[in-house]
Formats: structure tokens, sequence, C-alpha cells
């Protein structure tokens, strides 16, 4: 078996470790493909790297506008989750609820990401997304946090959630 398939194998089974099992320098999984790179990445002491990307999530509450301005602050944005494999290793780095950088604020049911890239990949909880089921108690539900199993749920964007910063590594 190979370092990628071995590696796309334990990606997709239920054994989560230490912080860094994501990550084997050389080697990137994303959409199913496995690919070697050979100049090492570097992330900021703190963030958790994943192919070619770097992962921190805050530890602090606030809202969808608070985190994307927080993760803007550091060079980063809120994460996209673009691949089966970014969704796997984004559960496997939460354990709460927590903003991702999805969104339909511009126009009701157009959810885009921050990076301006359309969704195509879903992952809705059941009966998701609802914009509130029209329940005032709720109000608008323009943006989207991933809950600890990989699902989202849309949620008023004012509601008090930690959240996911992204930013490319670098050499």
């Amino acid at each position: 078996m190979s370092l990628c398939a071995f590696y796309l194998a334990y990606l997709q089974s239920d054994i989560k470790n230490s912080q860094n099992s994501y990550h084997v320098p050389g080697l990137c999984i994303h959409n199913a493909s496995c690919s070697m790179f050979f100049a090492e990445k570097v992330c900021p002491e703190g963030w958790r790297m994943f192919c070619h990307s770097c992962y921190v999530l805050s530890e602090k509450l606030g809202s969808w506008d608070e985190g994307r301005d927080d993760c803007r602050s550091k060079g980063a944005d809120l994460v996209v989750i673009e691949s089966l494999e970014d969704k796997t290793f984004i559960s496997s780095y939460i354990k709460e609820r927590a903003w991702i950088g999805l969104n339909d604020k511009e126009e009701e049911g157009n959810w885009k990401w921050v990076d301006g890239t359309p969704l195509t990949l879903q992952n809705w909880v059941a009966k998701q997304p609802d914009n509130g089921d029209g329940n005032p108690k709720w109000g608008e539900e323009d943006c989207v946090h991933v809950e600890p199993d990989a699902s989202w749920n849309d949620l008023s964007c004012s509601a008090s959630l930690k959240w996911i910063c992204e930013k490319h590594t670098t050499e």
C-alpha cells in the first residue's frame, strides 16, 4: 500500500489521535486524490496544518462577523470546506459548534463561501438550512456553523460561537 493510499484510508477511519495526526510532511490529500509536495510548509505556532492550509480554532466566542474580522487580522479568513477530506479534518479538530466561511447574506438561499465561490459540497443537518423557519425567535439565519459531527446549520450571524480560521501555508 502506498503512503498516499494508507493516509487516505487513515483519514476515512474513526481513528483520532494527536493534533498533528493529519499532517505528513510532503503529503496532501484533497478531493480523494493524493499528491506529494517536497517544500516543507510552515504554519504559525498554535495552528494546525492540513494539505496546503493552516487552521486555528478561536479560543473566544463572537458573532460570525467578529470571527471573520479576527481571522482577517491574522492574515486568514473563515474556513472554506471544499472537499470530503476538508470536512473530515475539520470534524476531527472541533469538539463544539464553530463558525465557517459560508453565508447567504447577499441573497437568501444563495450560499457562498467567503472566497466568493458558490456552495458545491453540502453537509446540512436534516431540514436545514431553514432561515429560522420563519420563527421571530431565531430571526434571519444567514451564517453557517459546523457541528462536531461535521454537519452544518444556518444560524443568526449575531449568535456567539467560536470560529475556524484558515490560511495558506508559507515555505
